[in-house]
C-alpha cells in the first residue's frame, strides 16, 4: 500500500445521503487534499489489486463484510471508517471506529453530576446495525429494563410508547438526532413542562438552526476527524509491513448536561426503511437544504420566515425578484414541497 497514490473510496449508497457518511466522507476528502492525493469515489468494490489504497465508508454490517470480502479476495487490506464501537464484520481490515464504551462512561459520570438517575434509552430502530451497537452498550445505563423504548414503525409510535412513563426520567438518551429532535417536539406539544426536567442527549446534531435543539445536549463524534487518523493509519499499514491489522478508536466531546445552548444546537431493505419514516424524511430534507446552502440562501431563508415579499428579499439581497423565486424553487424541489406555503409551514415548524 502506499498513501502517494490514488486512494479509492467505496460508499454505501444506501447511506451516502446520511449525516454520518456525509461528515466521515468530507473530513477524509478535506485531508486527501491537504495532501494533494487524489481520490476515486463509487459504491462499488469494481477491479481492486494488492497495492491499491481502499477506504470502506458504510453503515450496515452485510455491505460492509461484502466489500472486504473483496478486497480480502484480491490481497489487498482496506481501511473501514465506522460508527459503531468495534470490529463487527469477518475479514482482514484496518478499522477507524467511535470509543463508544468510554463516551457511556463520560455520560454515566456527566447524568449523574447533574443530579440524574433515572436514565432512558429512545428511538433505537434494531434493524439499524448502527442503533444495535449504540443500545447494546448504553443500556447498561438505563434505571430499569423497559427503559428502551424502539423505534418499530415509525418515530411516532416510539413517543406514543414513552410518553404514558415520560415523568419517571429525567434523562433520555437518544441514538441519534432525529429521534432527539422529534422527541423535544412532540413534548413541547403535548407535555412542554417535561422538557424543564429531562435531560435529552443525542448522539450527534441534526437541524443545526432548529429551534428543539435548545433543549438537546450533544455528544460530538467529531467524525470529520477522521479523515486524518485514515491518513495516519494508511502511512503505518506501509511503514510497518509487520502489522497485520490496525485498530483506532476516536474519542468523542460529552457535552455539559447541565448547560443548554439557546443559540445553537434484505438487511439493507430493513435498515433503510427507518428512513421512510415521513418525520424523518421532513427532517432530512430540511437538513440537506440547511447543509447545501450558502450565505445568501441562509438569508432569503431567513426573510421568508419573517413573511418577506419577493421584492424586500431581493432589494436586501441585490439581486433581481426572478433570481429569487429561482432560489425558492430549488429550495421547494430539495424539500420536495409543491407550494411556497407549503414549504414555509415545513421549515416553520422546524426552525421557528
Amino acid at each position: 500500500m502506499n498513501t502517494t497514490n490514488r486512494i479509492k473510496i467505496i460508499c454505501e449508497e444506501a447511506y451516502v445521503e446520511s449525516i454520518w457518511i456525509k461528515q466521515l466522507l468530507g473530513g477524509l476528502t478535506k485531508e486527501l487534499k491537504k495532501r494533494r492525493i487524489a481520490c476515486e469515489q463509487t459504491f462499488e468494490a469494481g477491479k481492486i489489486s494488492r497495492e491499491d489504497n481502499v477506504c470502506i465508508i458504510g453503515i450496515s454490517n452485510v455491505w460492509t463484510e461484502e466489500i472486504v470480502a473483496k478486497c480480502n479476495e484480491a490481497e489487498c487490506v482496506p481501511l473501514v471508517l465506522s460508527c459503531q464501537s468495534q470490529r463487527t464484520v469477518q475479514g482482514q481490515y484496518h478499522l477507524i471506529c467511535a470509543d463508544i464504551k468510554n463516551v457511556a462512561k463520560k455520560l454515566k459520570e456527566e447524568i449523574s453530576s447533574a443530579g440524574r438517575s433515572k436514565i432512558a434509552l429512545y428511538g433505537a430502530n434494531f434493524s439499524a446495525d448502527l442503533d444495535k451497537d449504540r443500545t447494546s452498550i448504553f443500556s447498561q445505563l438505563i434505571s430499569e429494563p423497559s427503559g428502551i423504548y424502539a423505534n418499530t414503525g415509525n418515530l411516532e409510535t416510539c413517543f406514543r410508547s414513552f410518553q404514558p412513563k415520560a415523568a419517571l426520567y429525567d434523562a433520555v438518551i437518544c441514538v441519534n438526532g432525529y429521534a432527539a429532535i422529534s422527541l423535544v417536539k412532540k413534548l413541547e406539544k403535548e407535555k412542554p413542562a417535561l422538557l424543564e426536567n429531562l435531560a435529552i442527549v443525542s448522539f450527534e446534531e441534526v437541524l443545526k438552526h432548529s429551534k428543539y435543539n435548545q433543549w438537546i445536549s450533544l455528544v460530538d463524534l467529531n467524525l470529520e476527524s477522521y479523515g486524518a487518523a485514515a491518513m495516519a493509519v494508511l502511512e503505518m499499514a506501509v511503514m510497518r509491513s509487520d502489522i497485520s491489522v490496525i485498530t483506532v478508536r476516536m474519542n468523542a466531546k460529552v457535552c455539559d448536561i447541565s448547560a443548554k445552548d439557546e443559540e445553537t444546537h434484505a438487511l439493507l431493505a430493513e435498515e433503510t426503511a427507518y428512513y421512510e419514516d415521513p418525520e424523518i424524511i421532513h427532517m432530512a430534507k430540511i437538513e440537506q437544504l440547511l447543509r447545501d446552502a450558502d450565505d445568501m440562501d441562509h438569508h432569503i431563508i431567513a426573510m421568508l420566515l419573517d413573511n418577506a415579499k419577493y421584492s424586500e428579499i431581493a432589494d436586501s439581497c441585490y439581486m433581481t425578484e426572478g433570481n429569487v423565486k429561482y432560489r425558492v424553487k430549488k429550495y421547494m424541489s430539495t424539500c420536495d414541497c409543491k407550494t411556497k406555503k407549503e414549504l414555509l409551514e415545513l421549515l416553520q415548524e422546524y426552525l421557528q
